[in-house]
């Protein structure tokens, strides 16, 4: 099961790619975030992984930024039954928070 928020920031794309890539600091830019886990090391890049994806699709002066989380497993259709607003709403929320730190 899927679950996406798409937000439109106005503020230059390599702004929104920095916060982006700063995986450490999402916890402070999106209120429902309490930890990011790397799943590799180095720095972060196009091809790197964390627990949360985040990409960034240039917009004219601004950016899209997409949230997505996919759950899956033998339970996804029912986690997505029970908890699937409260995971858009999240989404939402933690994308809000992108867009309020980029445009500030």
């Amino acid at each position: 099961m899927r679950f996406e928020n798409t937000i439109e920031i106005d503020a230059p794309a390599d702004r929104v790619w920095a916060l982006t890539t700063d995986v450490e600091s999402w916890p402070a830019i999106t209120p429902t975030m309490t930890k990011v886990e790397r799943l590799d090391n180095g720095p972060f890049h196009a091809t790197s992984t964390a627990r949360v994806k985040q990409p960034v699709t240039p917009n004219g002066s601004g950016a899209s930024n997409t949230l997505v989380l996919d759950v899956t497993g033998p339970a996804s259709g029912l986690v997505g039954r029970l908890v699937g607003r409260q995971i858009s709403k999240a989404l939402a929320t933690e994308n809000a928070g992108f867009k309020r730190v980029a445009e500030s």
